[in-house]
């Protein structure tokens, strides 16, 4: 009995000497993490809740108790185009990691995705912002080029409107790219393009504040619809707005025939960036969008906003040239408030990739091995002394018998 308990004192003293090691480590790792990210400059938001430093890897979730994906309740966005290295994008998620090339089988074959951070997904009303990276490469410059050819820091593409930002790769059945284009529709990461109203919900503190703020979020289906659920929430006040729960619509950019959506030319008041199809068009605009985010794959519209830079045609012959300008906001918009809120749950939330899973560092191995190797000597240790107490206890067991015979 002696020895199976000094035996078992052995094993865990052992387990504690591993532990030990391997996280003393990790513990620098373990303490640089953390999470969240900063907000746009909509409202006068520049940090958002449970920030933390720009580059420090990590996430935060919502603390709504959903579960899921950041705790939004709602899955991971998965990548029907990446193959499977198991990258994923999550609610929340910090980002960043090293990018990667998609395979041959995408519509955007040999194209860099991921890389970007929480911190960098804020754009401003220029379409073609919120990229993470210099425009002091010609080859990423999107002041000039638009969203055209661009990689996907955050793994989502960008938003479709009709001819804008050179994006034509990104819509769905047009011209000769027809079958291209068909592929991009059904690898698109979260879903086909959707939109959805963003107003107070009636008698909520903000119906009394601010009555006609009417915005649209613009994205694919699974951002919009969790960024809406998240919005609604009216018990939770860290990201939630009480927002009303609306309807989320396809955001057409293709006609029915199968061709793009084309400017309206005979109305030369909207700067000719009216799109129909067959006689309907979204509520807004391409020059209302106030906010881009996530590389242009998101975006948040305003009807009261008017941006002016947005009409074609461009001059791309001025350095800097237009598209790297666009009207300032109303002074309205800047105030903290509705929006404020509105934008910070959105930057802080919308889903970006992951990056790659954690491998131990080779600082982490020679801990656990060392660990490995003092817990062995521990273990060799105690079992030694437990054995030699153990001995001890028989051969003086023995000696009283044979003492007590002798007496006898």
């Amino acid at each position: 009995m002696l020895f199976r308990e000094y035996t078992l004192v052995a094993v865990l003293v052992s387990l504690n000497a591993v532990n030990a090691f391997s996280i003393a480590i990790r513990m620098p790792s373990l303490l640089s993490k953390g999470g969240g990210g900063r907000g746009g400059g909509i409202g006068g938001v520049h940090g958002s809740p449970n920030s933390g430093s720009s580059g420090s890897p990590g996430s935060v979730g919502a603390g709504t108790g959903r579960g899921s994906s950041g705790d939004t309740g709602h899955p991971a966005v998965s990548f029907p185009a990446i193959g499977g290295n198991g990258r994923l994008a999550n609610y929340f998620s910090y980002g960043g990691g090293k990018p990667f090339m998609l395979p041959s089988s995408s519509a955007f074959a040999g194209r860099s995705m991921g890389g970007g951070t929480r911190d960098q997904i804020a754009g401003t009303p220029r379409y073609a912002s919120g990229y993470p990276y210099s425009v002091s490469r010609p080859e990423y410059d999107t002041t000039r080029r638009g969203v055209y050819s661009q990689p996907f820091p955050f793994g989502f593409y960008p938003i479709y409107w009709g001819y804008h930002g050179y994006g034509g790769e990104y819509a769905g059945g047009e011209g000769q790219n027809v079958q291209h284009n068909l592929s991009v529709i059904a690898e698109r990461p979260g879903g086909n393009l959707s939109y959805v109203k963003v107003t107070p919900k009636r008698g909520s503190h903000y119906a009394k504040t601010a009555s006609d703020d009417i915005y649209w979020m613009i994205g694919d289906y699974e951002s919009v619809s969790t960024m809406l659920s998240l919005l609604v929430d009216s018990t939770w006040t860290t990201y939630g707005c009480e927002v009303e729960n609306s309807t989320i619509l396809p955001f057409i950019t293709v006609r029915a025939d199968g061709g793009p959506l084309q400017y309206n030319t005979s109305n030369t008041t909207l700067g000719n960036s009216t799109l129909t199809s067959n006689d309907t068009a979204p509520p807004f605009r391409f020059e209302n969008v106030i906010q881009w985010y996530r590389a242009s794959s998101f975006a948040l519209a305003y009807q009261g906003y008017n941006n002016t830079y947005a009409f074609p045609p461009l001059n791309e012959t001025t350095s800097p040239s237009d598209w790297a300008f666009s009207t300032p906001l109303p002074d309205r918009l800047k105030q903290p408030g509705f929006l404020s809120r509105v934008n910070r749950t959105i930057s802080a939330a919308l889903p970006i990739i992951d990056g790659p899973k954690p491998k131990l560092s080779t600082a982490e191995v020679v801990g656990i091995v060392i660990g490995s190797v003092f817990g062995a000597m521990i273990v060799g240790l105690v079992a030694f002394c437990g054995w030699k107490l153990y001995a001890n206890g028989k051969r003086k067991a023995y000696k009283a018998v044979v003492d007590a015979k002798e007496k006898k």
